[in-house]
């Protein structure tokens, strides 16, 4: 049986380590198979994002925002869907 939510000091439930662990394993093996140009540390920082800010929804995608604006600042090379090709040239978005 699963391990049940615990609240945290406002009452609201949070994850236990065990079940964040698992999150990022799941997720992690989803990223490995379909979509191995995402890098890990960008999948794991982004998870982190989510995370961190389990109680309030609107700094989690302020903080997801900032995760990925940084990735796409210092990317090397445009890529698209899970195949790595890198966009053409002319290709819109």
């Amino acid at each position: 049986m699963p391990e049940p939510l615990t609240p945290d000091a406002t009452g609201q439930p949070i994850l236990s380590t065990a079940r964040v662990e698992d999150v990022f394993a799941a997720t992690e093996e989803v990223r490995a198979a379909d979509f191995p140009n995402v890098p890990a540390q960008l999948l794991a920082d982004v998870l982190a994002a989510e995370r961190d800010n389990l109680d309030n929804r609107t700094a989690a995608a302020r903080a997801v925002g900032r995760v990925v604006d940084g990735y796409l600042i210092s990317a090397p090379m445009p890529t698209f869907g899970s195949t790595g090709e890198p966009a053409q040239e002319g290709d819109s978005a």
